[in-house]
């Protein structure tokens, strides 16, 4: 199987750096890099025309989003799968070889992320040790966008990432949850596998507390996410989800438990004014 290693990235040379060096170190082959570089300035451009590789694919464009960034790259892709990495995360050496036994033209497979500060797992998945199918509260809650593997079977059927929603957009996460999602009701199914891992240097989580401008539109996002697919017949499910929010709040109020009620302020923010239907 081939592998399409999909990389967004804006003004991010030295953690672009380290990420192809992981990339260039895996133990299977068949693989190509596809860059769109959102960047200002040429550094990013200059450094990849220093490396010697065919197998990458670099784009400079001057507009700005990450879904746009995934999109754009998968108008070159040629790959049987693509891989969500991110610029700043990197792959254990067998990444791709551990992916490629697992590959199924129907299965989205899910690897882990590896903090590198705390040097600890970053899985909340139900069984951490052994290979499972995903469930839809573990989709919504745990599936990291670095560790996605996804036919492109899937593209075709359920079509490219929603542009409103992801870093840049309208609603600012959730592009990546919204396509696992479509992909689901077309009969794709979610599959962890724990030997793909993917190192990242700070937690997803830790990353969003640390800019509070990226955390509210984190739950905007959110919110708007589960408007848009819960109104859909077919995914009325993601109700049990969204209540489970609710029900967990009003007992951290009762308990006294601490609990920020801005995150879920923003998340019902993004419930009312978000978006409905499919594209």
């Amino acid at each position: 199987m081939r592998f399409s290693l999909v990389i967004g990235t804006l003004n991010r040379l030295e953690a672009i750096k380290s990420c192809l060096q992981s990339i260039s170190e895996q133990t299977y082959s068949d693989y190509e890099v596809i860059i769109i570089d959102q960047s200002e300035g040429i550094e990013t451009e200059e450094y990849i025309k220093t490396i010697n590789d065919n197998r990458i694919i670099y784009r400079h464009v001057k507009f700005k989003g990450l879904s746009k960034a995934r999109n754009e790259a998968l108008k070159f892709a040629t790959g049987d799968f693509f891989c969500l990495m991110d610029d700043d995360a990197y792959y254990d050496k067998n990444y791709l070889e551990e992916a490629n036994k697992n590959c199924d033209t129907r299965v989205v497979l899910s690897g882990y992320i590896f903090d590198t500060i705390k040097n600890t797992d970053f899985v909340r998945y139900r069984n951490k040790t052994q290979k499972h199918q995903v469930n839809l509260r573990e989709i919504m809650k745990t599936c990291p966008s670095a560790a996605l593997i996804i036919p492109m079977e899937l593209i075709k059927e359920c079509g490219l990432f929603d542009e409103r929603f992801g870093v840049g957009a309208t609603w600012g996460s959730g592009e990546e949850t919204d396509l696992l999602l479509r992909g689901i009701e077309k009969g794709f199914i979610v599959k962890y596998i724990p030997y793909m891992r993917v190192k990242h240097p700070v937690p997803i989580k830790e990353c969003l507390n640390e800019d509070i401008q990226k955390k509210v539109k984190y739950f905007e996002g959110l919110g708007a996410l589960y408007k848009k697919h819960m109104i859909n017949g077919n995914m009325r499910k993601l109700q049990t989800c969204y209540y489970e929010i609710w029900i967990k709040f009003y007992i951290k109020q009762l308990l006294f438990f601490k609990y920020n009620r801005q995150d879920v302020c923003k998340m019902v923010n993004g419930f009312k004014n978000g978006l409905e239907g499919t594209l």
